[in-house]
């Protein structure tokens, strides 16, 4: 493929950004309706180096975004928990926190209360004083419903 086929990755997401060549995966909602999620999967796979942790956690976390976007939850629950992985594997705690708190929310979406509180209550324990008000609301969200 040449680079003009090719999107420049500067990774915007809030663990320690990629550079390089990825393959073109389309960015507007026009093109997602046209293009199956396999086929995107396809493309991000194939673009993949062995053990290119950053770029499987950007690919993992984008892939999550897209299938909660079209209700495919328990995809998008496994690629958060792909993202998560790679965050600890990156050692960054932000996007450690950030995968969990996403992993907490799908499963509180899909009405699995318990398994949304184990999530929340990991969030909590990994993440900084600053950001912890996030996992005890959804932690207190949890405990109100159960």
């Amino acid at each position: 493929m040449s680079p003009d086929n090719l999107y420049f990755s500067q990774v915007t997401a809030p663990f320690t950004p990629v550079q390089g060549w990825t393959p073109s995966i389309p960015a507007g909602s026009k093109n997602l309706t046209k293009t199956s999620v396999q086929d995107i999967i396809l493309r991000a796979k194939s673009g993949l180096s062995t053990g290119d942790v950053q770029r499987e956690a950007h690919t993992a976390f984008n892939l999550g975004k897209l299938n909660e976007e079209h209700d495919n939850l328990t995809v998008a629950i496994s690629f958060f928990k792909r993202f998560y992985f790679c965050a600890r594997v990156l050692e960054d705690p932000v996007g450690a926190s950030l995968a969990l708190n996403r992993i907490g929310v799908l499963y509180f979406k899909k009405k699995r209360i318990e398994k949304s509180l184990e999530f929340h209550l990991k969030h909590s324990k990994i993440t900084d004083t600053e950001n912890a008000f996030l996992a005890y609301y959804n932690i207190g969200i949890c405990y109100r419903l159960l």
